[in-house]
């Protein structure tokens, strides 16, 4: 069974859609593992534009419900600004702030290597 909740995906849709947003343009894959997290979650249309508006604060990270719901958290923000193959000042800083947050839930990777977090999140979202 999964250790992470539907409540869980809303938050980690919320962070990431500001991640993806962070560069004023959402590019196409950015918006493809945003629609995952949306089908894994159930979200509606109406919940995507309710969390796109959210900009959690950095701490609402800290209500995910297990530590397999704030890795996937931390590796789905690395997946969405990798998305678009520019990093972007931003985005780096939201992921670490996150990352640090949590007491550092994922060792991150040199950003050459981010296709890996594309892969694990998308297999995570596939299996929920």
């Amino acid at each position: 069974m999964s250790g992470i909740t539907t409540r869980d995906l809303r938050i980690i849709f919320a962070f990431a859609i500001q991640v993806a947003k962070a560069d004023r343009s959402v590019a196409l894959h950015e918006e493809e593992i945003l629609d995952l997290i949306a089908e894994a979650g159930g979200l509606s249309g109406g919940d995507r534009a309710e969390l796109a508006d959210e900009r959690p604060p950095v701490e609402r990270s800290s209500d995910l419900s297990s530590a397999e719901a704030k890795a996937l958290l931390v590796k789905t923000l690395c997946a969405v600004a990798f998305a678009d193959n520019v990093r972007h000042d931003a985005e780096m800083d939201l992921i670490i702030r996150v990352n640090a947050h949590l007491g550092d839930v994922v060792a991150l990777r040199p950003w050459e290597e981010w296709e890996a977090y594309v892969e694990d999140v998308v297999d995570t979202l596939a299996s929920l």
